[in-house]
């Protein structure tokens, strides 16, 4: 807290050093016979005024009852009025900054003019957590729908993740009715029930068989994988008889 020098401050110096008041103690202006305690609530480093300031005002002697609460205007400005002679406490509070405290002395017929600076502090936040879940766009944005009307077999990209398969293959090997017999040369040939080759279809779009297919199609790639039995085929990925492997790239 700081308090402004009184114009007649080498006339009161005098007194207040006979009252024993030191010269770095509160100083005061001579006022009318209703003490006042006024000023300004400002930040520390800039020295820029702070509106919004809580201001309390209360006697710091047992016994006496004033206390009194404002909260600083435009220019961090406060005003109390008809304030009784006598020691107080004046606390000033404001979001963002630290608290202050402080004693001040009002004497009869006297005005007390005060500066509050406050230093600025960190407010402690909760970590947010902000959870995104993409949301599938064009032609796969129709695989959450299939997957709830369908009774074929779905893998999802964290599906995909969990299984951690080397080859594609790998993510067949607990599907009902396929059997994967390798190729001697690369990965594996995918048959279906009944020794038939299903049908590949790649983001939308019919490739051909799924001979060698691990040989071009790798697990990191994949953002979705729809298997269906010819009995279960969606009518979007043709009617063939054996069934159909859909793939979604990333």
């Amino acid at each position: 807290m700081i308090i402004n020098p009184p114009r007649a401050f080498w006339a009161l110096s005098a007194i207040l050093v006979a009252d024993g008041v030191s010269g770095n103690e509160l100083w005061s202006q001579e006022g009318g016979a209703t003490p006042t305690v006024s000023g300004w609530v400002v930040e520390h480093e800039t020295r820029a005024p702070l509106e919004g300031a809580r201001v309390t005002l209360g006697s710091a002697v047992e016994g006496r009852s004033f206390f009194e609460t404002q909260i600083a205007g435009p220019e961090g400005t406060f005003f109390f009025v008809g304030v009784p002679p006598g020691r107080y406490e004046i606390a000033a509070t404001l979001l963002g900054y630290t608290e202050l405290l402080d004693t001040l002395e009002v004497r009869a017929s006297s005005d007390l003019e005060v500066t509050l600076p406050l230093s600025v502090s960190p407010i402690p936040l909760e970590p947010v957590v902000v959870e995104v879940r993409r949301r599938p766009m064009g032609p796969l944005a129709g695989f959450d729908r299939r997957r709830l009307a369908s009774t074929g077999t779905f893998f999802a990209r964290e599906d995909i993740e969990s299984r951690n398969p080397q080859e594609f293959t790998d993510l067949l090997r607990t599907v009902p009715g396929i059997r994967l017999v390798p190729t001697g040369t690369f990965g594996n040939r995918v048959y279906f029930r009944g020794g038939c080759t299903p049908t590949l279809w790649l983001d939308g779009a019919q490739v051909g068989s799924t001979v060698d297919i691990d040989s071009f199609l790798r697990p990191e790639d994949l953002e979705a994988v729809e298997i269906y039995s010819g009995a279960d085929m969606p009518g979007e990925f043709g009617n063939t008889l054996c069934g159909a492997i859909v793939a979604w790239t990333r």
